[in-house]
C-alpha cells in the first residue's frame, strides 16, 4: 500500500519499496520551497519531473567517508554555488550518486517520480530550513 510522508515543503507518496532492492516515490514540492541540502552515503537516486519547474543543485562530489562537519565546510568553501544549479522542468531528469551534495528549489509547484536504492533513512542534512536532523524523522510518517 502506498505510504504518505509529509515534508515541510510538500509531501511524498511511497509507491513501492522493496528492502534491499529499490524504492519508487512520487514527490510533490510546493512553489517557492526547497528540500534539505543533503547527501547520502549509500543511496543512489534518479528523479524525473512530470510537471512544474525546479532549480536542481547537484554535481558536488565529496570524498567517500567524509563526515558531516567536513562536508558542510567543503560546501561552504565553494566559490560559485550557482555553477552547480540547473533549471529543470517537465521531462527532465537527474541522478544523484552517494556522497553527492544536492538540493531542489521549486520554481513552480512540481511533481516528480524518484527511483532509488532502498536506503530510505540515509539522509545527511547539511542545511535545512526547518532544522530537521539527519536520518529518519518519525513525525513525517503518517
Amino acid at each position: 500500500n502506498p505510504k504518505k510522508v509529509i515534508k515541510p515543503w510538500g509531501h511524498e507518496i511511497w509507491i513501492s519499496w522493496f528492502k534491499n532492492y529499490h524504492v519508487l516515490k512520487k514527490i510533490y514540492m510546493l512553489e517557492g520551497n526547497k528540500c534539505s541540502l543533503q547527501y547520502h552515503e549509500k543511496k543512489s537516486e534518479t528523479n524525473f519531473i512530470i510537471s512544474g519547474k525546479a532549480n536542481v543543485l547537484k554535481d558536488i562530489i565529496l570524498k567517500q567517508g567524509i563526515n558531516e562537519k567536513d562536508a558542510l565546510k567543503e560546501f561552504e568553501s565553494l566559490n560559485n554555488v550557482n555553477n552547480y544549479i540547473t533549471t529543470m522542468s517537465e521531462k527532465d531528469f537527474w541522478d544523484n550518486q552517494p556522497f553527492e551534495i544536492h538540493r531542489v528549489y521549486s520554481i513552480n509547484s512540481y511533481t516528480a517520480y524518484e527511483a532509488s536504492t532502498a536506503e530510505l533513512d540515509d539522509v545527511i542534512r547539511l542545511q535545512d530550513d526547518n532544522n530537521r536532523v539527519s536520518g529518519f524523522i518519525k513525525s513525517e510518517h503518517i
